[in-house]
């Protein structure tokens, strides 16, 4: 069981399995460096396991803090009860979204699917994207490893394989498109308001094409 015993000045001090031990607040804040460098990484796969992401970085770095810990043995359990303590959360690495689109006409091109992480950006630069091929009825796909925060999706069916929605004479789409909340707007798209997703409470999302 780990427990706080005091705080004097910049020490932190603990007791961990009748162990007393002191942290030095320079090491607290580097071992969240370590998660905000893990986190930027985009391209991280879900099957890398919790063990190669996080806990081994930390290892390695309190491995060399010898004058902090003492004899304190390190371990994989109390490397994790560790960081559990300094509010350093799992969920922070990210979930998958699975994302299921309904509707689908025909099996004709690919289904252009985008993941925009903010209001300014929505419907202007993706965040994540999927364009897998269609197939009549509907389908799943997933983005891996979404960090917590808000989004909205967009979905067109790219029939014709040219990569943007047409759109005919007065500007209506002429392609099956379709937004998260299956949001719809007055004349164009729906706000990033009314499309928004928040992650990590969202863990699946169902939309539906609409065809005019």
């Amino acid at each position: 069981m780990i427990a706080r015993i005091a705080q004097r000045n910049n020490i932190l001090w603990f007791r961990f399995d009748g162990i007393s031990f002191a942290i030095d607040f320079t090491i607290r804040e580097t071992m969240r460096m370590i998660l905000r460098s893990i986190t930027k990484n985009s391209d991280l796969e879900s099957k890398k396991s919790v063990k190669d992401l996080l806990i081994k970085p930390i290892c390695s770095f309190l491995a060399t803090q010898n004058n902090h810990f003492g004899q304190m043995r390190i371990s994989y359990l109390r490397v994790v009860l560790f960081g559990l303590f300094l509010n350093i959360t799992l969920t922070s690495l990210g979930q998958n979204i699975e994302v299921t689109v309904r509707g689908i006409k025909n099996d004709n091109g690919n289904l252009m699917i985008g993941l925009f992480n903010s209001e300014k950006t929505f419907t202007k630069k993706v965040f994540r994207a999927e364009s897998p091929k269609a197939i009549k009825g509907k389908l799943k796909v997933i983005f891996k490893n979404v960090p917590a925060g808000d989004y909205a999706i967009s979905v067109f069916h790219d029939e014709n394989g040219n990569e943007k929605i047409d759109t005919n004479i007065v500007g209506m789409p002429k392609e099956g498109f379709g937004f998260s909340n299956d949001a719809m707007g007055t004349f164009g798209p729906p706000s990033f308001e009314k499309a928004k997703v928040v992650v990590p409470k969202v863990k699946s999302i169902v939309i539906k094409l609409k065809y005019f």
